[in-house]
Formats: structure tokens, C-alpha cells, sequence
């Protein structure tokens, strides 16, 4: 059963193709026995589970970028959880599936078990409670933003009432981990939703002080290098003379 169960929050999912070649890549991993393969090969599957495509954000971009309902990468992976009963804390199990490039097969880059696992599928369960998401239909992301440590459940509208973020982790903290830090003193209520401009606007005042570092500052341009490099073939030989 997906732990998603209000009708307007639709989970993406890849095709039937994508699911049985990336289930072959799990079962070399994992074996016969995990609860993930039944998932992978089964949407209708009775076990608790979730199905999350994950899109990342850089620094650079963040910090330019005007609004989520703007922007439109590609995903950079898809992630799919199981576990067993409600009250279950540590015997989730999930993996991360990727495209490795253009005509190669999906594959299974990492697989974990453990209470973070089971905290994931907790921490989707209560989206079905969200009154703020109540009234319009939305379709569910899981955006990360890596150089804060951070990651969010993305609500992107499917019609033009604006997007929501509900933050979840990485970094918790407070005695009741009610809060998810980001740098310094700067914090956001954890599984609270919030606007996708407010979330923004948060989130892109820590950024830009993160790249304000010397060594964040240094890893965003050789990212942006690299990037340049993969989109131009010739400036890419050029260098490697």
C-alpha cells in the first residue's frame, strides 16, 4: 500500500519497462528476499511503501532562481522505500535507481535498511494530512539541495495555485528533532508546509552565504566547468590537448 492515499497527490512513477530492468539490477544486490523487489515489480503491493522521483539544486541556482514553478530539470534519480507495519522503526528498506546514460539500462546505485528508512515513509504518511493540500491537485517531488544538507517533499501544483515544500531532513535538531537546521541559526519546521516562495526565500539567504565561502565558492565552478565541458564537445577536446 503507498503510504500516499489523498487522490490529489499523485506519485509519478517510471515505466513498466524501466521498473522490471532496474528490478533486475536490485535482485543482484539484495537477493530474492528484500521487500523491495515485490515493490519494484508490484505498485499494488500490500507492504507499506513509497515511490519518490528526486530532483537536486545547486547552490548557483538556487540563489537565481525566481520561483520552483520556473524551473525544469530533469530528475536525477528515483528512490522507492518499503517497510512493514506502522509502528516499524527500523526494518524499512530502501534504494536509489538511475538512468546511467542515454541507452543503458536503468540500475540500483544504493540500498539501505534501517530507522531513517521507516522515518521517510513516516514522514510521507503525514502529507495525507496537510490541510494545506487539501483543495487542488499536486504532484509529489522530493527536492534536495546537497550543499545545505537538506531535503524536502515538493508539492508541484498541476494547475496554477502555486507549489508547496514540506521539509523532512537531513540535519535535525531541537530535543524533539521538531526542526530541520540549515546553516547556522537558520532553521525550518520539520513536515510543515510551507509556500514554495516562502521556502525559497529561506533557503536562498543561506545559500548565498554558503557560496559566499571560499571552498563552496570553488566546488560551484568546477561543477559549472564540468557541466560546460559535457554540453560542449569541442571545448572539451580543446582541453584535453
Amino acid at each position: 500500500m503507498n503510504v500516499i492515499t489523498k487522490k490529489n497527490l499523485k506519485t509519478p512513477r517510471p515505466s513498466t519497462e524501466w521498473i522490471h530492468r532496474a528490478r533486475m539490477s536490485l535482485h543482484g544486490l539484495v537477493g530474492s528476499g528484500s521487500p523491495l523487489i515485490n515493490l519494484i515489480c508490484d505498485e499494488a503491493s500490500p507492504q507499506r511503501h513509497a515511490v519518490h522521483c528526486i530532483w537536486s539544486i545547486g547552490l548557483t541556482t538556487l540563489v537565481n532562481l525566481k520561483g520552483l514553478e520556473d524551473w525544469e530539470p530533469q530528475p536525477v534519480c528515483w528512490r522507492f522505500v518499503a517497510g512493514g507495519h506502522e509502528s516499524m522503526t527500523a526494518g524499512a528498506a530502501g534504494c536509489l535507481a538511475i538512468d546511467a546514460a542515454q541507452g543503458v539500462n536503468p540500475r540500483v546505485v544504493a540500498v539501505s535498511q534501517g530507522s531513517e528508512m521507516s522515518g521517510l515513509l513516516r514522514d510521507a504518511e503525514l502529507l495525507n494530512t496537510a490541510s494545506e493540500l487539501k483543495e487542488h491537485e499536486y504532484e509529489l517531488r522530493v527536492l534536495r539541495i546537497p550543499a545545505l544538507y537538506l531535503e524536502a517533499f515538493w508539492l508541484r501544483c498541476l494547475g496554477d495555485h502555486g507549489d508547496w515544500v514540506v521539509p523532512y531532513g537531513l540535519i535535525l535538531g531541537g530535543n524533539n528533532q521538531e526542526y530541520v537546521k540549515l546553516h547556522g541559526k537558520a532553521k525550518l519546521t520539520k513536515n510543515k508546509p510551507y509556500k514554495a516562495s516562502a521556502f525559497l526565500s529561506a533557503v536562498r539567504e543561506v545559500a548565498r552565504r554558503r557560496l559566499a565561502a571560499p571552498d563552496i565558492a570553488q566546488s560551484e565552478a568546477a561543477v559549472k566547468a564540468a557541466q560546460l565541458r559535457q554540453r560542449n564537445p569541442r571545448a572539451r577536446a580543446v582541453r584535453h590537448l
